[in-house]
């Protein structure tokens, strides 16, 4: 998207389009149980028509599995969520 418009193109418009298709993702996730653990702007793709897309699911998993696996991203991870690697829908909207 940025290769093509450039960065001066994402007018403040834009901007609000992605944050509610992303909103409208992460509620959907959220309503099928599914925790996505990596929410973050690199994780955001926006396709040719302009619409923001939530990518990698790599880190994901469903509600109420309490994974032993430490791997995560520290710099967009909540704090109860380092203290306690318990992740849910609220940790992804800290994200």
């Amino acid at each position: 998207y940025l290769q093509t418009r450039g960065r001066s193109a994402i007018t403040s418009r834009d901007q609000i389009n992605f944050a509610c298709d992303t909103c409208s993702a992460m509620d959907y996730l959220n309503n099928i149980g599914l925790i996505h653990r990596d929410l973050a702007a690199r994780n955001i793709l926006i396709n040719s028509s302009g619409t923001a897309k939530v990518s990698d699911f790599g880190l994901a998993h469903f509600r109420g599995l309490n994974l032993t696996s430490r791997k995560f991203p520290v710099k967009w991870t909540a704090p109860e969520a380092l203290r306690n690697d318990w992740f849910t829908s609220k940790s992804d909207m800290w994200s």
